[in-house]
């Protein structure tokens, strides 16, 4: 059985160029359902499993029904805070992100999403000094403006130690096969990877505001404008 064609795929969601891959359509369809879990209890079942382990929410719902045909325990991984007693907690990659399954950054009104390649010099490249202090900026304004930092890398760990190394505490979303550039059709030139979105995410201006001081005062004459509009409107 062709499982691609019972599992939905919604574009852009939940960052652009991102193809989610939507299971509700497979657990709806009973015959795939069950060809699914039998598929993997059969790949488990000569491989000396002790317990299955699954983060919420997909990890419950495909690894229950495993855990109870192998006959071995199940363990939830929960979000954080959902649990009240000591917990310890590990963080872990996603083909969209790396911090969790926490996605309000797109709820902003405003955002500026920065896509980088860290192919070859990843300080020259990722610049966390700069965009910190952009960061700063930003919060002195009283505007709803996130930053949505995209990060293109094939080995996370250098990424990371520049991170801690330069205090950048605005979330990375790890873009660990380059769907968002493929998808896209970003242009080499890094000073056209970067976009400002609106609150419906659609794209009303490009150019990095790090690199080019005139894009930065660009953007918040832009949205200012809008403001304007949506108070006339009100």
């Amino acid at each position: 059985m062709d499982l691609k064609k019972v599992i939905r795929e919604i574009n852009d969601f939940p960052i652009p160029g991102i193809s989610f891959k939507d299971i509700t359509t497979l657990l709806q369809d009973g015959k795939a359902f069950k060809y699914s879990i039998d598929a993997i209890i059969e790949d488990l079942k000569d491989k000396n499993v002790d317990v299955i382990v699954g983060p919420e929410a997909r990890g419950f719902l495909m690894g229950t029904p495993v855990a109870y045909g192998l006959g071995i325990g199940f363990v939830p991984v929960r979000k954080p805070g959902k649990l009240p007693s000591e917990v310890e907690s590990y963080d872990y990659g996603l083909e969209y992100g790396k911090d969790t399954l926490d996605y309000s950054l797109l709820n902003h009104k405003y955002k500026i999403l920065h896509y980088v390649d860290t192919n070859g010099c990843h300080e020259c490249q990722l610049k966390f000094y700069e965009w910190q202090r952009l960061q700063k900026q930003i919060d002195s304004l009283q505007t709803d403006i996130a930053i949505v930092y995209v990060v293109f890398a094939k080995h996370y760990h250098p990424v990371e130690v520049s991170q801690q190394l330069n205090r950048f505490g605005t979330p990375i979303i790890y873009d660990s096969l380059g769907i968002m550039d493929k998808q896209n059709n970003l242009s080499f030139n890094p000073r056209y990877k970067t976009f400002l979105l609106d609150s419906m995410n659609h794209v009303i201006g490009i150019g990095n505001p790090v690199t080019n001081k005139q894009v930065w005062e660009w953007y918040k004459i832009k949205i200012g404008d809008i403001r304007k509009k949506e108070t006339i409107t009100q």
